[in-house]
């Protein structure tokens, strides 16, 4: 389906524009979620 260059660069691309935003959402939704639990 993908070239092996259309691979890398959308590896490349998710390494260095969406793995930040999921991290950082990540960290939100645990701080979220323990807060939630937290006021239970």
């Amino acid at each position: 389906m993908f070239g092996g260059e259309n691979l890398q660069a959308l590896a490349d691309f998710y390494q260095a524009e969406l793995a930040p935003m999921v991290r950082n959402e990540s960290i939100g939704a645990i701080g979220a979620a323990s807060t939630a639990l937290d006021t239970r």
